[in-house]
């Protein structure tokens, strides 16, 4: 699967995730703005397009990461399976 195929949200800030309380939860959850995993990522690819955003925690963080990771992958594959069929053409 490639990461351009997964249309979640990143996870809630730590304070929302560690809260002591469903209210406190409540209260930080609502604040929050749902983050996309799929637009966080498409800024990553595209610099110039806009700046990525500043609150990602640490998990979000290792979640673009792997998401950008997958992405390379995926290229490498590619070039590899175009260059494999630009041979076979050759001959």
């Amino acid at each position: 699967m490639s990461a351009f195929e997964l249309r979640v949200s990143l996870p809630c800030n730590p304070t929302t995730w560690e809260a002591d309380s469903a209210e406190e939860w409540y209260n930080n959850f609502r604040k929050e703005t749902e983050i996309s995993f799929l637009s966080v990522l498409k800024l990553y690819v595209n610099p110039g397009s806009a700046s990525p955003p500043a609150q990602l925690n640490a998990l979000s963080q290792l979640l673009i990461l792997h998401g950008l990771m997958s992405l390379s992958w995926d290229m490498k594959r590619r070039d590899q399976t175009s260059l494999g069929e630009f041979h076979l053409s050759d001959n």
